[in-house]
């Protein structure tokens, strides 16, 4: 797919683009926080195109070798790249309040993401990413990120089951992988830890002063969870009887009335082919 063609695709995070159902959840999520800490929210999008350096080593990643066929980022030159991870707006958020450190303060990133990676049902090419990061001056603990896991996937999944496994994320301490109950199995959601020191010295900010958690959803399973969603393109269907459910949080209808009716997806999104759903207004 040509540069162009990547960057015109639609960003689901962006009210700007359109309404969709994606925009409810990343607010419902961002606002029960904000509201359980009483902290002001700072919302900074950032761009699909980023430096190599905020997206790489300000986050303490290695850079990845640019080799075909690889699901790592799209370099464009030798310091710009489209990014495979809202993480890398944070950097430079990070540098412009390291002369005056906020006492309490929600970093809000979201946006769209761009892999080269391959389309399934649970997987995008060009998946949706919600990272919240918290940055205060009070000394945060392993029980303040449980607090924060919890008050957050309450908000986006109420009443669904999740677990946390242990993971790994370079820019953060106690890493913790976040799951949720999906069907018949265990799907990836998210990620969480607290903010490590390094990055934070990175960026110009004194871990002694400042210290953070941070968070990262994949919006595109978080929705398929929410809603009861089998098919991650059905996020981006075209069709009016499945586009209609996408700007809502009402739970997914696949069975919209009698006899199977072919339903087929942009072909954009499923390489041509046709799947068939019993949407019978379709």
């Amino acid at each position: 797919m040509m540069l162009q063609e990547i960057l015109a695709r639609r960003d689901l995070t962006d009210p700007d683009q359109g309404p969709h159902a994606v925009q409810e959840l990343a607010e419902t999520t961002q606002a029960a926080l904000a509201d359980h800490w009483g902290c002001p929210r700072q919302v900074h999008r950032g761009t699909p195109i980023v430096g190599a350096s905020d997206h790489y080593q300000r986050l303490g990643y290695a850079p990845e070798p640019a080799a075909p066929g690889s699901r790592g980022a799209r370099l464009l030159t030798k310091r710009l790249l489209l990014r495979i991870r809202t993480a890398a707006a944070v950097p430079p958020v990070l540098r412009a309040l390291s002369t005056n450190p906020p006492n309490d303060l929600l970093l809000v990133c979201p946006g769209i993401t761009h892999r080269q990676d391959s389309e399934s049902a649970l997987h995008s090419s060009s998946p949706h990413l919600l990272d919240l990061w918290r940055l205060t001056s009070a000394r945060l603990s392993p029980a303040d990120l449980g607090e924060m896991v919890q008050t957050a996937v309450r908000a986006a999944l109420p009443g669904a089951a999740y677990r946390l496994i242990p993971g790994n994320t370079p820019y953060m301490t106690h890493c913790m992988r976040i799951d949720a109950w999906h069907g018949e199995k265990w799907i990836e959601i998210g990620k969480c830890g607290g903010v490590a020191r390094p990055i934070l010295e990175l960026n110009g900010m004194d871990p002694d002063r400042t210290s953070g958690l941070a968070m990262v959803f994949g919006l595109d399973r978080l929705m398929m969870v929410r809603k009861g969603i089998p098919d991650i393109r059905l996020l981006r269907a075209e069709q009016p009887c499945i586009a209609r459910q996408m700007l809502d949080l009402k739970p997914f209808v696949a069975e919209a009335g009698a006899g199977a009716t072919d339903c087929p997806m942009a072909s954009e999104h499923t390489g041509g082919k046709r799947a068939t759903w019993d949407a019978g207004a379709c």
